[in-house]
């Protein structure tokens, strides 16, 4: 009997899993689209019932949500173009995150300088300019805290578990690049054929966490690729095509420094052996704090993420 529940648990966690993976893209746009302007629709006409707007929030948006993160790895695998659609979305919502914390900052600003420089003449828009604004910058510091957050795995998981920051990096290059390489007999389809762009930037991530270095010629093997994909005969593709594939298979498993630089070297058709003084002249030193505002731009966009939901829930509990 045990057993039977056990197989009819494992059933439906396996049918929940490929729903999810099958509607992975629907899913996250749904989410995102509702976090946004549903939260804010949703709090004007339920009002101050605080625990229905959140318990609301949590079954539309965070179950949803956690269910597409859960299986973000079984989609990479499996269908690498829906992922590399899914993760441009997650990307424009990112700038909708940054773009309303902006508005939202100068509205408390001008409220905060027209109260003490006439407190009579507060202009009556403010009455429901500033709520629409508050409402649609939670929401989306809520999908950047479930989203970049658990996908990028920045601040928590990068810091203190480097190997799941790794394993992550790797997906993403294979999973881009597997896009890019595809995309040499497919139609060539520019945006698929600048995954390979991608595909590099965590090529480097990985060598950053793992070394503290990067390809110093990464946009110039992108370039390469990309006028082979689109300018290159058909043996040259070829060859591109095999050598980046060749790479991606390696980096199912983690690479050492010299087995990247020589997969690299192979993807420009250099030979494949090269000295110390070779590999040395490919890499280049992680240094500076603009390379390191940028390497942690996601973790200080979590944290005020996470911030700006923990605040406004307790105020809103407390009340």
């Amino acid at each position: 009997m045990q057993t039977q529940k056990t197989s009819h648990l494992r059933q439906y966690a396996s049918n929940i899993r490929n729903y999810t993976s099958k509607h992975f893209y629907g899913l996250t746009l749904f989410v995102a689209i509702y976090a946004i302007f549903g939260i804010t629709v949703q709090c004007f006409l339920i009002g101050n019932m605080a625990y229905l707007n959140i318990t609301l929030a949590l079954l539309i948006v965070v179950v949803p949500a956690g269910l597409t993160v859960a299986v973000t790895t079984h989609v990479a695998e499996t269908n690498p173009i829906i992922y590399v659609k899914t993760m441009k979305v997650r990307e424009y919502f990112t700038y909708i995150f940054w773009s309303l914390a902006v508005i939202v900052v100068v509205l408390w600003i001008s409220l905060l300088a027209i109260v003490l420089s006439k407190p009579d003449a507060l202009p009556a828009e403010y009455s429901w300019i500033l709520p629409v604004f508050t409402f649609a910058y939670v929401g989306s510091a809520l999908l950047e805290a479930l989203f970049i957050g658990s996908s990028l795995g920045t601040a928590i998981i990068a810091i203190l578990f480097k190997e799941k920051a790794n394993k992550f990096y790797r997906l993403n290059a294979r999973t881009y690049l597997r896009v890019a390489s595809d995309s040499m007999y497919n139609s060539c389809n520019p945006n698929e054929v600048f995954c390979f762009t991608v595909g590099i930037y965590y090529l480097n991530e990985l060598l950053k966490t793992k070394y503290r270095l990067q390809l110093k010629k990464g946009q110039e093997l992108s370039n390469y690729f990309k006028t082979t994909a689109f300018a290159g005969n058909k043996k040259e593709k070829q060859r591109v095509k095999q050598a980046t594939d060749s790479l991606v298979d390696k980096l199912k498993k983690d690479m050492g420094l010299n087995d990247i630089v020589k997969a690299t070297h192979n993807i420009y058709g250099k030979p494949t052996e090269c000295t110390l003084d070779e590999e040395a002249s490919e890499l280049d030193y992680e240094i500076g704090i603009k390379k390191w505002f940028t390497e942690h731009i996601g973790s200080i966009g979590l944290i005020i993420a996470i911030v700006s939901i923990v605040v406004p829930t307790i105020q809103a509990l407390i009340k």
